[in-house]
């Protein structure tokens, strides 16, 4: 899941940017990226073929980053899969 990039006319740090804009996707504001609904159901995709490698091997490792393995994680909890809590970091 990208960060959305709007245009708008303001002057502020990074971090504001990337709050705001994600703020204005996931609310639905259509932007020059994909949609926050396609991009969940990109991640439900992306949870179903996890689930398909984990049942025929033993060990399946991923590789992603903060927002998509969010909602990958969610779509696996809601397969019944278990989560060990940990804090966002790179």
């Amino acid at each position: 899941m990208e960060i959305p990039r709007y245009n708008l006319p303001l002057h502020m740090p990074a971090y504001f940017w990337v709050v705001i804009n994600r703020g204005l996707w996931m609310s639905g504001i259509r932007c020059s990226s994909d949609s926050y609904r396609d991009a969940k159901q990109r991640a439900e995709g992306v949870a179903t073929k996890l689930h398909e490698l984990a049942a025929q091997h033993e060990r399946v490792a991923v590789i992603g980053h903060s927002m998509m393995n969010l909602h990958v994680g969610k779509a696996l909890v809601a397969r019944g899969w278990r989560a060990r809590v940990r804090p966002l970091r790179y």
